[in-house]
């Protein structure tokens, strides 16, 4: 790795399915380029989706199986940063927020569950010395098409054949690929915050 390569890993965080892109990107580079145009400094290393499945043994709670299953997809994380963090003089992680309200007064269960999968990630984040940034779908879409809206499936489209090239294990299957688009374009978005945050001397 060059000393000008910063990492920027993006994740689309939940508890059946996890998108995970690291990136490499040329740190010089990046800040001559605009917010649009940004995401071409990436250079995605590696790609895949985290799957888990609730437990089918009835003697575990099911509290329980969740967090075995946030303590699986960290571990999967870190089995697939760790190449390409060592000598790098940043690591930048963004992760998709959301809105944990759901319509009316309902409360979005899902979403809850994912915020567990986040607060996990802040923690790694802490002890790794990470630097991390919450990202808006809204914002880190329409860095990669150009467009105001945009679907997971034309974010993926943009980088597919190199999302592919560098998918860790088996490839993904096609229903999951929008995953793998989002982990990418919040890597877009992570980058354009360090750039205009951080000041890095390579």
């Amino acid at each position: 790795m060059e000393a000008r390569t910063v990492v920027v890993i993006g994740v689309d965080p939940g508890i059946r399915n996890s998108g995970l892109v690291v990136c490499e990107a040329d740190w010089e580079a990046a800040g001559s380029l605009g917010d649009g145009s940004v995401h071409t400094a990436l250079k995605p290393v590696a790609a895949r989706v985290i799957c888990t499945s609730p437990t089918k043994n009835k003697h575990i709670r099911k509290c329980d199986d969740k967090a075995y299953r946030i303590v699986e997809i960290l571990r999967e994380i870190q089995v697939t940063v760790a190449p390409f963090i060592l000598g790098a003089p940043a690591v930048f992680v963004g992760y998709e927020t959301f809105n944990l309200g759901g319509r009316g007064h309902r409360v979005n269960l899902a979403g809850t569950t994912t915020s567990y999968v986040i607060g996990a990630i802040l923690a790694w984040c802490s002890i790794q010395h990470f630097l991390y940034v919450p990202v808006h779908p809204a914002q880190s879409k329409g860095l990669m098409t150009g467009l105001k809206s945009s679907s997971k499936e034309q974010v993926y489209a943009t980088r597919q054949r190199e999302l592919e090239a560098v998918a860790v294990g088996k490839l993904w299957p096609k229903g999951r690929n929008e995953h793998v688009g989002d982990a990418l374009a919040v890597c877009a978005a992570t980058l354009v915050h360090a750039r205009s945050k951080f000041v890095i001397t390579v």
